[in-house]
């Protein structure tokens, strides 16, 4: 599989193999995926959502704020 390939296309390529009778460890080498991939995909019909991760805060935010605990003293 290419880069490229979006999950929902990987999910469904793997049931469609899984369907022609290969094995649960010839997808993991075709496709490059781990078997926690190739169980989601027979499980499921769509792929998790990504998780939101929150912000992280800036490198010039934790100065700025050094910077007024020191002024305040």
């Amino acid at each position: 599989m290419h880069l490229s390939t979006s999950k929902v296309e990987l999910y469904a390529a793997i049931r469609r193999d899984h369907r022609a009778g290969l094995s649960m460890r010839a997808p993991e080498r075709k496709y490059g995926a781990t078997w926690r991939t190739i169980r989601r995909a027979l499980d499921s019909n769509w792929p998790e959502p990504r998780k939101k991760q929150a912000p992280r805060p800036t490198r010039l935010a934790q100065t700025k704020a050094q910077a007024e605990r020191a002024d305040v003293s």
